[in-house]
This record gives C-alpha cells, sequence and structure tokens, in this order.
C-alpha cells in the first residue's frame, strides 16, 4: 500500500490536470502515458534479477541490514507504485468508453475492471508463489514477469496504432 498510495495520487493528479474530471475519449497522450510506464515495468522487471544479486553480496551486518531493511522494502513501494499509476490511468482509458450520462454504465464498467484487476491479482499472487518463486526460482520469475509486461507493451501498441 505504500507504493499504491502514491501512485495512484500522482496519476489522478496527471488526470485532473490535463482535462477535467469526467472520463476522455482516450487520447494519445493517456496511451503514450500507459506506454511509458509499462516500459519502465519491463525495464524494472529485467533490473530487479540484479539487484537482488547486489543484495545478496552483502555479507555484513549492516549490508544486510541495509538490503534487508531498506532496500527490499524501496523496491515493494516501487513496484506498489507503477500499478497505482496504471490503475487509474488504465479506468480513465476504458471508461471513455462508456457513456458518461449512464452512471450505471459507468458503474458496471469500473466495477468489471476491478474484478479482473482483483482476479489477476489473485492469479499472479498464487502462480507466483506456489510455481514459479519454488519451482524457477526468482530471478527466472523476474524474467517472466519482464517478458509479460514487454507482451502488453506490444499489445499496447497494436491497439494505439488501430485507434482502439
Amino acid at each position: 500500500m505504500a507504493g499504491l498510495v502514491p501512485g495512484t495520487l500522482w496519476m489522478n493528479q496527471r488526470l485532473t490536470r490535463t482535462g477535467s474530471n469526467t472520463p476522455p475519449t482516450p487520447s494519445q497522450k493517456g496511451i503514450r502515458t500507459l506506454l511509458k510506464i509499462e516500459f519502465s515495468c519491463v525495464i524494472y522487471s529485467f533490473i530487479l534479477p540484479v539487484i537482488f544479486l547486489l543484495i545478496s553480496n552483502l555479507k555484513t551486518p549492516v549490508g544486510i541490514f541495509i538490503g534487508v531493511e531498506l532496500l527490499f522494502p524501496i523496491l515493494t513501494i516501487i513496484t506498489g507504485f507503477f500499478v497505482g499509476a496504471e490503475f487509474p490511468l488504465g479506468n480513465k482509458l476504458y471508461l471513455g468508453k462508456a457513456s458518461l450520462g449512464d452512471s450505471h454504465q459507468v458503474g458496471k464498467v469500473a466495477g468489471g475492471l476491478y474484478g479482473v484487476d482483483l482476479f489477476g491479482a489473485c492469479l499472479g499472487g498464487l502462480l507466483s508463489t506456489i510455481i514459479f518463486i519454488p519451482i524457477l526460482g526468482i530471478f527466472q520469475t523476474c524474467f517472466i514477469c519482464g517478458l509479460l509486461k514487454v507482451a502488453s507493451f506490444i499489445l499496447i501498441l497494436r491497439l494505439r496504432k488501430k485507434g482502439v
């Protein structure tokens, strides 16, 4: 939550600064911002194993304290920030398709997005902790996450070119 809240607040501030509080139709600027966040997640996923390797080489008590008590929580906060920034932006882009005059439709779309987000978080949490990390290890799991983010980046690029 320490990263989700600042990420969400930052993105909501950006969204309200660029327009009104009503959801716009998907704009190129919003999609570009989503692509930037996705690309940052790709880079982060591939850099994370290197950071873990560096943390594991800290053998002194002070080094272990810095790695475990400072760096690891900071890495978790960074991950939360990305997720917190992506969710409101994705909602704003997707809600642009809903009729703003029909609050039932907007609520239905927002509820559906939240449900899909919860399902994905649940599935990701289960798969990573039960299958990926125990069988493949953390480095390979980070690599798989990076590949999934590359796939979502490419999907967004393709949808942007189609004008969706």
